[in-house]
Formats: C-alpha cells, structure tokens, sequence
C-alpha cells in the first residue's frame, strides 16, 4: 500500500478536497473519507454536491446510506467502534482528514492524508510525526506540500 500526506498550506481542506475526490472519482476508483468531526463530514457533504462546478461527486454518508457498497464516495466519522468498517464500500483509497494511524487489517491501494496548517500548528506536527513513523515500515510514503503558488512540491 502506498501512503501519501498533503499538507495544505494556503487553502483550507474543504475546499481543496473536492478537486482531489473528483479527479479520484474520474479514474473509476471508489473512496472512503474518514472526517474528523461530524460538522467537517455534514461540511464536506454539502460541498461535495455543489464541486467541482463542472462535475458530479455521488456520495453519502456512511451511517445514513442502506446499501454502502453501491457508494463510490462514502464518507464517515472517525470513532473507535467504526475502525472495522472502515471500508463499507470495498474503497481502493482512503483519505484521511484525522492524521490517525491506519487500521492494519484494512485492504487499500492507496491512504492518503490531508491536513492544514503552518509547520507549528497541533495539526501538522502531529501529520509530520505520522509521516516520520510510517517512513520505518515497508510502506511506500510520499509527502506533498503546496508551496506559496499553490504548486505541489515533493518533499
């Protein structure tokens, strides 16, 4: 499995994660989100349905939806309990707003991480921390950082 962080430096998750699900979305592979908070989830749900302008992101929400695995997008709320069922709708990749380890029992291609902030917020230190541990397994990790132009420069 291949690990990616983004650290978002100039614009915020929720409106920078829409681009990265659609182009997933757009190569024909299924995605969960794992969100932080139940206001980021109700947040990103809404936004999800209005953009991109230029496409349509079907979704829902893990805990409402009866059939998970139709879902392309399902996007979830982060608690202890719900760590098994990670991957209700057989995702091939998994975007990460909480900087949580992953379950080690889950199947993926891809885990990708995205969080927001300057080198000294609680968010970034703890991303650079996770970033630093999984260079010592067998994982493939990658770190991207979005420079002052909103360009994407591998670190």
């Amino acid at each position: 499995m291949e690990i990616v962080f983004y650290h978002l430096r100039k614009t915020p998750i929720i409106s920078s994660l829409p681009k990265f699900v659609a182009k997933i979305y757009d190569l024909g592979e299924k995605i969960c989100i794992k969100c932080n908070s139940e206001q980021q989830m109700l947040e990103l749900d809404q936004v999800l349905w209005t953009t991109p302008a230029n496409a349509f992101i079907p979704h829902d929400i893990a805990n409402n939806c009866q059939n998970p695995e139709d879902h392309p997008v399902l996007l979830y709320l982060n608690t202890n309990d719900n760590e098994v069922n990670i991957n209700l709708n057989n995702a091939s990749i998994c975007i990460d707003l909480t900087s949580k380890k992953i379950n080690q029992d889950i199947k993926l291609n891809k885990y990708l991480y995205f969080f927001y902030g300057n080198e000294d917020d609680h968010s970034v230190i703890s991303a650079y921390d996770l970033y630093k541990s999984y260079q010592k397994t067998d994982y493939k990790v990658i770190f991207w950082q979005q420079d002052d132009n909103l360009k994407w420069i591998q670190s």
